[in-house]
């Protein structure tokens, strides 16, 4: 699987009879599939191409053929099409998570994952790196060396992705206000909570809510 992000360069040599699915999407569907990309969009950028398992490919491959199917045919659902793209990023999270916490290749793999554990339960009330180093037992910055080592991210990034998703998800999925959200998740006001979102989107709240 390989994946392009935009103004990437890139050149595939490819073999002939060589068979290969293509999907396309624009930058607002993407915001809504990133919310099922578990880890750092850095990651991704410096390992575009990852390696599948058969078990694994079979599986995509299902995906994208029935997106194609439903995208040729004349009664073809957009949100079904929609799901089957969720499913895709879906698989390939877990497929990358495995490849990064593989304590074959990474001495740190149960670190980085009680990293995220942590991260799923306290980013809302705790965003300084100092805080998850001290549950870790390690220095604040050999965290950063270890993240930046195998995530390709900094804590801090890390922290603020996961803080990301989880105001897209609110921000989507219910009829809480912007006011509401900012303080769910641990802003002191609106304001603070827009500038955040925005810096880290490029949209505003309020923006990515009615898109």
């Amino acid at each position: 699987m390989h994946i392009l992000f935009p103004n990437q360069i890139h050149s595939w040599k490819v073999k002939a009879r060589s068979k290969a699915y293509q999907l396309m999407i624009d930058k607002a569907y993407f915001e809504k599939l990133s919310l099922h990309f578990r880890h750092s969009f850095a990651y991704y950028w410096q390992h575009p191409a990852i390696l599948l398992s058969p078990k694994i490919f079979a599986n995509l491959l299902y995906e994208f053929k029935a997106i194609q199917e439903e995208l040729t045919s004349e009664n073809g659902l957009v949100d079904l099409i929609r799901a089957r793209t969720f499913v895709i990023a879906s698989i390939l999270s877990k497929e990358v998570e495995k490849n990064i916490l593989d304590d074959t290749k990474n001495p740190y793999s149960s670190r980085l994952i009680q990293f995220q554990e942590l991260i799923d339960v306290y980013f809302r009330e705790e965003k300084s790196i100092e805080f998850y180093a001290e549950k870790l037992h390690i220095s604040a910055s050999q965290l950063s060396k270890i993240c930046r080592k195998y995530l390709q991210a900094s804590p801090a990034q890390l922290i603020h992705q996961r803080c990301v998703l989880e105001a897209k998800r609110l921000l989507k999925s219910t009829d809480l206000s912007i006011k509401e959200i900012a303080y769910q998740l641990g802003f002191a006001d609106a304001p603070y909570f827009t500038n955040f979102f925005k810096k880290n989107t490029g949209m505003n709240p309020s923006g990515f809510k009615t898109e």
